[in-house]
């Protein structure tokens, strides 16, 4: 069924399943990377647009804080509506 769709049109349909996706069921998105090399390099940057921090996560999220290298990951951080500090 697939194969008979225009190249555009899956394309469309894996981008906005990912993306409805990723928010909810995160893990299915990331599964859906997992189908093909293909599909991965296309919902691979839906994946990866938002990074939530968690009390469960920012252990690990920390030392990145003060290391360059991933300077450009956090130049574009805001907090999210509701959030106190």
């Amino acid at each position: 069924m697939w194969d008979q769709l225009p190249v555009e049109l899956v394309r469309a349909i894996l981008l906005a399943a990912a993306r409805a996706a990723v928010n909810d069921r995160r893990r299915w998105a990331a599964q859906l990377a997992l189908v093909s090399r293909d599909i991965y390099q296309l919902v691979f940057p839906v994946i990866y647009h938002r990074m939530v921090v968690t009390k469960d996560n920012l252990a690990a999220i920390q030392p990145l804080l003060n290391d360059d290298s991933y300077a450009h990951v956090f130049a574009a951080v805001r907090q999210a509506p509701g959030i106190s500090r």
